[in-house]
């Protein structure tokens, strides 16, 4: 392995084929350092880039990304190029430093549950929805400068915040443009 094989793209929906790879990707990365440190005194390692343009997608799968992210003894800057969304949105927060591009645009929303169930199955979803939310939102306040007032204010007003590049630095979203 290169330093040069440490680019890894997610440019689709957030599902578990797109981040199956991502993980391994990074699992062997760590690894592949983790032996480089134990063979040769000095060793540094170099950040993994994870390139994010999502609209989104399972929570599930998403915070199974995320959860290997933050374990991460490798550095990985997140770098949203065109949009990170939803649960790309919380993707790319769990970048230990994280660009964007100036076209970049993020996107808040509550996460979106659906179907036809039965009362006491809904009532067990919807449960659910609220502890999965929570996460989400607690996630969200833990790696910006946002309140949960904004959060909730956002909710109760719109059905999706589109936040552009330059406001994201604002919201500490962004730590730089690139």
């Amino acid at each position: 392995m290169e330093s040069k094989d440490r680019k890894l793209i997610l440019s689709e929906d957030v599902n578990g084929s797109s981040v199956r790879g991502l993980i391994q990707k990074i699992l062997e990365i760590n690894l592949y350092d983790q032996e480089k440190e134990e063979k040769e005194v000095g060793y540094k390692r170099e950040p993994i880039e994870l390139i994010v343009n999502s609209f989104g997608g399972s929570v599930y799968d998403g915070f199974a990304l995320v959860s290997v992210m933050e374990t991460s003894k490798t550095p990985i800057h997140t770098i949203c190029l065109g949009s990170a969304m939803s649960m790309g949105f919380i993707i790319y927060l769990a970048g230990h430093k994280r660009f964007a591009h100036r076209f970049s645009t993020f996107m808040y929303h509550e996460i979106i549950s659906g179907g036809f169930q039965k009362t006491e199955e809904h009532r067990r979803n919807v449960k659910e929805c609220e502890r999965l939310q929570k996460q989400y939102d607690d996630y969200v306040l833990e790696k910006t400068t946002l309140y949960q007032e904004k959060l909730d204010n956002v909710k109760s007003t719109v059905t999706d915040w589109y936040i552009p590049a330059e406001e994201a630095v604002k919201y500490g979203i962004v730590q730089e443009l690139v």
